[in-house]
């Protein structure tokens, strides 16, 4: 008569690290594949952008378009505050606004007034986007000239997307990975990869920083909320 053979406790324990250990992988995973399109976006982008802290106000990233417009090197910069930035006056109105919108996920703000290092100012407006940036509290900026044309949406847009294909980009732009996104519509991750296919045709975008790009530059953050 044959014997079943039983898991003792040593063994059960193991599975279940096995099991954790997994999941911790996916995580790690999922969260540099979120690091690495941020820091595609930071660095690509064509505009001024970079990365604050929410609690010391601190920039924690800057790109080279910020470096060459603004005029300080990147260590300057990362020395300061978006405070440092503005003109005195306008500081408080400045730290108002930020306490106000500190919820707030996304979304377009200004015209502000910015200082460069020469002491010139420029108004802009400002497409911010809130996300944790290296275990801090963060909000992902990129600077327009307030009268920039491209803050116009232009005819078609999202209108020629479907309502799936649009569920799809918003929660894109909001970071979630394409398995994040199957669980939360109840559909397989490759119809995601489908309609995320399908949108990026149709907006003539390449690559996922594209697609945050485009949500930052026509001010569609707020909508993805």
């Amino acid at each position: 008569m044959g014997v079943g053979v039983r898991c003792g406790p040593e063994e059960e324990l193991l599975e279940v690290l096995r099991a954790q250990a997994g999941e911790i992988a996916q995580l790690r995973a999922e969260l540099a594949e979120r690091r690495d399109q941020c820091r595609a976006i930071i660095e690509h982008n064509p505009y001024p952008t970079w990365v604050y802290s929410l609690e010391s106000l601190r920039f924690l990233e800057v790109n080279d378009v910020a470096l060459r417009l603004y005029g300080w090197s990147r260590a300057e910069f990362l020395t300061m505050t978006i405070a440092d930035i503005r003109p005195l006056d306008d500081v408080p109105a400045l730290l108002s606004n930020v306490a106000r919108m500190k919820r707030c996920p996304g979304g377009i703000t200004g015209p502000w007034r910015h200082r460069h290092k020469d002491g010139s100012v420029t108004e802009v407006l400002v497409s911010f986007l809130s996300l944790p940036y290296v275990g801090q509290a963060a909000r992902f900026v990129v600077a327009h000239a307030s009268e920039a044309p491209h803050l116009v949406v232009e005819p078609g847009g999202l209108a020629c997307l479907s309502p799936r294909e649009r569920e799809v980009f918003f929660l894109v732009v909001r970071g979630h990975t394409s398995l994040e996104i199957a669980a939360k519509l109840a559909v397989s991750p490759k119809s995601v990869e489908t309609y995320r296919a399908r949108f990026m045709m149709k907006l003539g975008l390449e690559t996922r920083a594209d697609i945050v790009e485009y949500a930052l530059a026509h001010g569609l953050l707020g909508s993805a909320s």
